[in-house]
């Protein structure tokens, strides 16, 4: 993950959790991304399509529209 999804991911939950106390070891996450290109050749944007956070018995879904 970059710097900034990282900061995005961390944003779209903080609601939820408390990622400088609430994380610990076993805890999980998946990301489906999309990168933008023109015609064949990638630009570099990236953008997280949705997620998923796992602690113990929770989980936490976002999707993202537009």
């Amino acid at each position: 993950m970059t710097k900034r999804q990282v900061a995005e991911f961390s944003q779209l939950l903080k609601s939820k959790v408390d990622f400088r106390g609430e994380l610990r070891t076993g805890d999980t996450f998946a990301l489906i991304t999309s990168r933008e290109m023109t015609d064949s050749q990638i630009t570099g944007q990236t953008r997280i399509e949705a997620l998923m956070l796992q602690r113990g018995a929770h989980d936490y879904h976002a999707t993202l529209r537009g």
